[in-house]
């Protein structure tokens, strides 16, 4: 079984705001070389100490 990872960062320019990263994920597929199978996008969110006014 084949497996591929790849961590792509994004930055947000308001405190809540919708990213489409569907062009990326479509080039990491493109990118490892696999035809078949299934795509886990997994969000981890990052705690910062910054205060949104």
């Amino acid at each position: 079984m084949k497996s591929y990872r790849k961590e792509l960062w994004f930055e947000a320019k308001n405190r809540r705001e919708l990213i489409n990263i569907t062009r990326q994920v479509q080039l990491c597929v493109a990118e490892s070389g696999i035809h078949e199978g299934l795509v886990l996008v997994v969000y981890m969110p990052k705690i910062v100490g910054k205060k949104y006014l």
